[in-house]
């Protein structure tokens, strides 16, 4: 039988495949990861962040909070994929643990993670003329073609990288669907978790479990609730 290493709030076990449907609600169990998935776990820690702010000599926690809040915004102003905004946020973090930024050029970069991030995940992308207008003309084209070429030799072109969203789905596929909801509960608090830059600590899996355990726990009481 196929192995799932579990995870509870104080210790980790190993249960069955077939026992997960009858004992999760019981016992406030969530799926973390399945045995076997090295490959997984490898890419993840490979493409994990860690904390830089300290080395940023003109940025704090607050700002990067800030612009994070706008980039939320601004994706949702351009009606993009959720695994757009994950990856932007993940584009930002690379390439700020990397190199330093001075304040009055921190939105310029997150529009320009916005785009690589669009590009990649995107089948029709916004076009550069669009991030100009929505930094009310703060920075030129040329500046943000510029700075595209800065991050991506600055990343390495790694544009790909394990979300916690993925995780999400994940999850719930292997535990069954919840109601609508339920799971845009789930998704708000990850997207939460991008805001706050002390999330970074955590690896996408265990912030894709944690939402899962949230919503779940809200369907819980929903159905408690209505009894």
């Amino acid at each position: 039988t196929t192995e799932i290493y579990t995870l509870s709030l104080h210790d980790a076990l190993p249960i069955s495949r077939g026992k997960i449907a009858r004992g999760r609600a019981a016992r406030g169990i969530l799926v973390v990861r399945a045995a076997g998935d090295k490959e997984d776990t490898e890419v993840e820690a490979k493409a994990r962040v860690g904390d830089y702010m300290a080395q940023q000599e003109d940025l704090t926690e607050k700002m990067r909070a800030i612009l994070v809040d706008w980039l939320v915004e601004v994706h949702w102003k351009f009606k993009l994929q959720q695994e757009t905004l994950s990856l932007t946020v993940h584009l930002l973090d690379t390439y700020l643990s990397k190199k330093q930024v001075k304040r009055h050029k921190l939105q310029l970069v997150g529009v320009t993670c916005m785009l690589l991030a669009a590009k990649h995940e995107e089948i029709y992308p916004p076009e550069i003329k669009d991030f100009v207008h929505v930094t009310d003309r703060a920075y030129t084209r040329q500046e943000i073609l510029d700075m595209e070429v800065t991050v991506l030799n600055t990343i390495g072109f790694q544009l790909t990288h394990p979300s916690g969203r993925q995780f999400l789905m994940r999850y719930v596929k292997l535990m069954g669907a919840q109601s609508v909801e339920h799971a845009a509960l789930a998704e708000y608090s990850l997207e939460l978790s991008l805001v706050n830059y002390r999330s970074m600590r955590y690896a996408p899996s265990h912030l894709g479990a944690a939402s899962r355990s949230e919503e779940h726990t809200s369907e819980l009481q929903s159905q408690i609730g209505s009894r």
